[in-house]
């Protein structure tokens, strides 16, 4: 890849926000959430595992994970998550 941003690192103080919502949660939180029920069209998983697996294979791809951001809506049904990274 070329260009003149393929050396840039975003200064880590610039960061406001990594994702934009209301309901913004810390990771602890998250495993607290409930899963639900599994239909004949849909197998959930919970949240905690998500970010879990996202944060092993970001490491697993030489990156580091600067700052994460994690939120929820509708009741705990839908995850929202964001990760600064470098690398």
């Amino acid at each position: 890849m070329t260009g003149a941003f393929n050396n840039y690192q975003l200064p880590t103080a610039t960061i406001m926000a990594l994702i934009i919502a209301k309901n913004k949660v810390n990771f602890e939180q998250l495993i607290g959430v409930e899963t639900p029920p599994a239909t004949e069209s849909h197998t959930p998983i919970p949240h905690d595992l998500l970010v879990t697996l996202t944060r092993k294979a970001i490491e697993n791809a030489g990156l580091t994970v600067l700052e994460e951001e994690h939120a929820l809506h509708r009741g705990g049904l839908r995850y929202f998550g964001g990760f600064a990274l470098t690398g």
